[in-house]
């Protein structure tokens, strides 16, 4: 395993993309990263400012007095909004989740996480982990399209409203897939996995394999 690896983790909505993560960097002592919090956060703190997602122009003037930074807790990286971190029960609203699709598809807030989700990578090494484990849309084509390890998780839609449903009740699949089929893409050169065909410890177990031998 080469020093400091970088692991991208992309997919469709719980194809189970967090928990492998999660696995991942508990079994290798990586720093791990959702950017699905990040989204969520700004979705929050732009919903708390009274902010129009409709409105691109007040949407990106808003971001400009939006401070971001981390919080390390345990192996977690999240995100922070003025130095405080927002309440998990918040950000797994069914405001939230009603909205942050509209939020995120819109390009300033994109553009506005971007050079922050790059600099996890930097905060990893500052903190001593040995790598970076980061899942979330686009995050093997856009933002970390040079990562060392590059993995895209996929399933059957109703395997994966079943899984989301013995979880946390969020927003319908089918709804999430259609909200996020323009980031939903899967590069060439990045590892496909079918998640609805492997149990968790099948897929880490498949991951593991291309993480030992980089």
């Amino acid at each position: 395993m080469k020093a400091f690896p970088i692991i991208a983790i992309d997919g469709a909505a719980a194809s189970g993309k967090t928990t492998t993560t999660k696995m991942l960097a508990d079994k290798y002592g990586l720093m791990r990263v959702s950017t699905g919090e990040h989204y969520r956060a700004i979705t929050y703190q732009l919903l708390s400012m009274d902010v129009n997602p409709n409105d691109e122009g007040a949407v990106a003037n808003s971001l400009k007095n939006i401070e971001i930074g981390n919080a390390i807790i345990g192996n977690h990286c999240t995100i922070t909004i003025s130095g405080a971190k927002i309440d998990d029960n918040l950000l797994r609203s069914a405001e939230i989740n009603e909205r942050v699709s509209q939020f995120a598809h819109i390009p300033s807030v994109r553009k506005f996480l971007f050079n922050y989700q790059r600099s996890q990578s930097e905060v990893s090494r500052k903190h001593g982990f040995w790598g970076l484990a980061i899942e979330g849309r686009d995050m093997t084509s856009v933002v970390f399209p040079d990562a060392d390890l590059r993995f895209f998780l996929h399933a059957d839609a109703d395997k994966r409203e079943r899984r989301r449903n013995c979880g946390i009740k969020m927003d319908p699949i089918a709804k999430r897939d259609s909200a996020d089929a323009y980031v939903t893409i899967c590069q060439d050169g990045v590892i496909r996995i079918d998640t609805g065909l492997y149990d968790l410890e099948s897929v880490i177990c498949i991951i593991s394999k291309y993480v030992e031998d980089l």
